[in-house]
């Protein structure tokens, strides 16, 4: 029998300094304040173990390989998956800074097929999005961002030629609608008009 006070899926997706988890919050907030309950989720989860063996590499401690990359990726996901089918069990709107289309992106970039992380998803399903938001950035704003952020750059923030194949893969998968309803929004914008934009498209899917 069907759920019908299942929750929703919304994933908030983009390259480093897109802004995904200052917009996770605004749409929490906002979403809270219309009497709906939300609760947001962080691929990595830098505090979880697989999330901290990738804050490892991505600081260049150690190499890893495309496809173990993806798998310690994919395990973030599964980590998480018992607290996200419970938010949505209960109602809740859980709203996701970065998910398996984030992998979709980056890895393919890296070689993967697309193939073999649908072969992932059907060997360990993870709860499947209702809507993945893109945040459009350049590979320059990205990282002029993130530098002044925090003053220094990941392998992946300081490689300019990789982000820009990064974003282009990102607007084809969404483009597509590859694993789920996709929408691109300008990132570039003010922080204010994109955190009303996504809300624009996150009410279509919850209403």
């Amino acid at each position: 029998m069907e759920n019908w006070n299942r929750g929703k899926l919304i994933i908030i997706d983009g390259i480093d300094g897109c802004g995904g988890e200052t917009q996770t919050k605004l749409l929490k907030e906002k979403l809270e304040k219309e009497g709906k309950k939300a609760k947001i989720f962080e691929s990595p989860n830098y505090e979880r173990p697989a999330g901290k063996l990738l804050d490892n590499f991505l600081h260049s401690e150690y190499e890893l390989s495309p496809e173990f990359l993806t798998l310690i990726y994919y395990a973030d996901f599964v980590d998480t998956k018992t607290e996200v089918e419970k938010a949505l069990s209960e109602g809740y709107i859980a709203i996701c800074d970065r998910y398996v289309t984030t992998t979709m992106a980056y890895q393919s970039v890296q070689g993967i097929r697309l193939e073999q992380i649908e072969q992932l998803l059907k060997t360990i399903p993870i709860p499947k999005p209702d809507i993945a938001i893109y945040l459009s950035i350049s590979a320059e704003t990205s990282a002029k961002r993130k530098f002044a952020e925090k003053g220094n750059l990941d392998r992946f923030e300081k490689d300019l030629e990789f982000l820009t194949k990064i974003t282009s893969k990102y607007i084809e998968n969404a483009k597509n609608n590859v694993y789920c309803k996709q929408e691109i929004i300008d990132a570039e914008k003010p922080i204010e008009e994109v955190a009303q934009e996504i809300y624009s498209k996150v009410i279509q899917i919850i209403e």
